[in-house]
C-alpha cells in the first residue's frame, strides 16, 4: 500500500523582511565549504529541491541564533562531520534495534 506524500504548504505567517535576510544568509551558507551549514544544504536539496533547502536551512539558522542569544554563548562551529558520520548512524541504527528487543552484535567485514 502506498503511503500518501504530505505536501507542504506556502508560509504566509512570521516577518517578511527577517525571512528575506535569513534566505539571503542561507544562500551564502550554503555556498561556503566545511560547515555544517553547507553539509546540511547538501544532504537537503538531494531529496528536497533548492528552494526548501535554503528555506530549512534559514529555519536551521534561526534557530542557532535563538540558542546563541537565549544562552549568551558564540557560535561554534562543529564541522561537516557533526552533521551524519557513519559511526553515528550505525549507533543510532544499533540503539533503535536493541530498543525493539534484538541483541546486536558487529562483526567487521574482509574485503
Amino acid at each position: 500500500m502506498r503511503v500518501p506524500v504530505k505536501k507542504s504548504k506556502k508560509n504566509k505567517r512570521g516577518n517578511r523582511n527577517l525571512k528575506a535576510i535569513l534566505v539571503q544568509c542561507a544562500w551564502a551558507a550554503s555556498r561556503s565549504k566545511n560547515n555544517r551549514l553547507s553539509a546540511m544544504y547538501s544532504r537537503i536539496v538531494k531529496r528536497a529541491g533548492k528552494q526548501k533547502a535554503i528555506i530549512a536551512l534559514a529555519h536551521a539558522m534561526i534557530r542557532i541564533i535563538y540558542v546563541m542569544l537565549r544562552d549568551k554563548v558564540p557560535y561554534t562551529e562543529r564541522g561537516t562531520e557533526y552533521v551524519n558520520t557513519p559511526e553515528q548512524t550505525a549507533s543510532y541504527l544499533i540503539q533503535k534495534l536493541q530498543k525493539l528487543g534484538f541483541q546486536v552484535e558487529l562483526t567487521p567485514t574482509t574485503g
